[in-house]
């Protein structure tokens, strides 16, 4: 009888108990992706700024071609995922599972059903950009205050680039990294206005990462009072809109990545060219006679960079949080400094070699107690 007994119990308890499995599990999943997004990001925010070494005369008109092969690549990248959905519901469901041969199924349902080849292939290509980036479905955002919130988040992206360029024009380079570390800092505090917790083991972990930044990024500290004031400004404009992009992606409209970036970059796109007219940097292009292909291809290589670094940033947004995105950004910085010191042969200080060190150390205890704290 107490046989039978336990035997109900625990016939009772596996739903749950599997429940609860696929729920750590998927917690797990989620880590891993957010770990593989924020080094995706990170590496490519070094080729970014490595790439921004190179001379062109236009920093404007180079950020808004970024939002530009940011719009078509996201319009394009929605279009052949719908296109995969809408032929999804037509094959068998053998064809769309997981192992090897599903694709080579999938292949042949596509012919089978008479598809053309032009829906084909964007329906396998849908295929392979879901299985990397999830599903992806334009979410239609009905409320007034959704679409100002795309605006806004436009208009933080468009003014902290215009805001840094001109920034650098006032402080030199390492001023320039130096200040970027404090975004945490700038985060932190909007976090903490917003009604969120951080734990005393975080606070002292972000700053030991921000101090070790600083080390790693000293050397010749110029600036002037402007800069300083535009430098202050940038670092809350990232702060914010990394706040508000994270509550896009993952509060309770919970808009894909890929969608939000198809909404935001034709705006920021429009932006940056208006502002690069009435600063007069598009008029100089258009008259030079000396523009070449070389600019040309150099503004597209630089826009498909900023492209991919959108989707990994926006990404990671939705899979980590804002402060954990910040300490990524302020260990890029560290990267390049010992990156910098092998390509362009810099010299690398005792007081930036400990500032390196400090702030992995730093970023490291701070994943160690945020992973403690789940």
């Amino acid at each position: 009888m107490m046989k039978r007994k336990h035997e109900k119990s625990k016939q009772k308890a596996t739903p749950s108990c599997n429940l609860e499995s696929r729920a750590n599990k998927n917690k797990k999943n989620d880590d891993s992706a957010a770990t593989i997004w924020l080094f995706l990001w990170c590496f490519n925010n070094i080729a970014v700024t490595l790439f921004s070494r190179v001379e062109f005369r236009h920093p404007y008109l180079m950020a808004s071609s970024g939002m530009f092969i940011s719009s078509i690549g996201s319009f394009f990248i929605v279009g052949v995922a719908e296109s995969y959905e809408r032929v999804k519901r037509s094959l068998s469901s053998d064809s769309l599972t997981e192992d090897v041969e599903s694709f080579a199924l999938y292949m042949k349902d596509t012919r089978e059903k008479k598809i053309s080849p032009i829906v084909g292939l964007q329906s396998n290509i849908g295929k392979v950009i879901t299985k990397l980036l999830g599903d992806i479905k334009r979410k239609p955002l009905d409320k007034t205050t959704n679409k100002i919130q795309i605006l806004i988040i436009s208009l933080l992206f468009s003014l902290q680039i215009i805001v840094e360029k001109i920034s650098l024009e006032h402080v030199s380079m390492n001023f320039n990294q130096v200040m970027l570390s404090l975004v945490p800092v700038a985060t932190m505090a909007v976090e903490i206005l917003l009604g969120k917790t951080i734990s005393l083991p975080r606070v002292l972990a972000i700053f030991s990462v921000i101090i070790g930044v600083a080390f790693a990024c000293y050397g010749d500290m110029y600036y002037e009072t402007t800069g300083l004031i535009y430098e202050v400004l940038s670092i809350f404009l990232i702060a914010a809109r990394t706040i508000v992009a994270g509550e896009m992606l993952s509060g309770s409209i919970s808009i894909h990545p890929v969608d939000l970036l198809s909404r935001i970059a034709p705006l920021a796109f429009m932006q940056l060219l208006t502002f690069s007219a009435l600063t007069g940097e598009m008029a100089f292009a258009i008259s030079r006679s000396t523009t070449s292909f070389w600019d040309l291809c150099l503004a597209i290589a630089g826009g498909i960079l900023q492209f991919s670094l959108n989707i990994e940033y926006l990404q990671a947004s939705k899979l980590t949080s804002p402060l954990t995105l910040c300490i990524a950004g302020n260990v890029k910085q560290v990267l390049l400094v010992g990156l910098a010191t092998f390509i362009f042969s810099t010299p690398l200080t005792a007081m930036n070699a400990t500032g390196i060190f400090t702030a992995l150390f730093g970023s490291v205890a701070y994943s160690y107690f945020s992973a403690a704290e789940k």
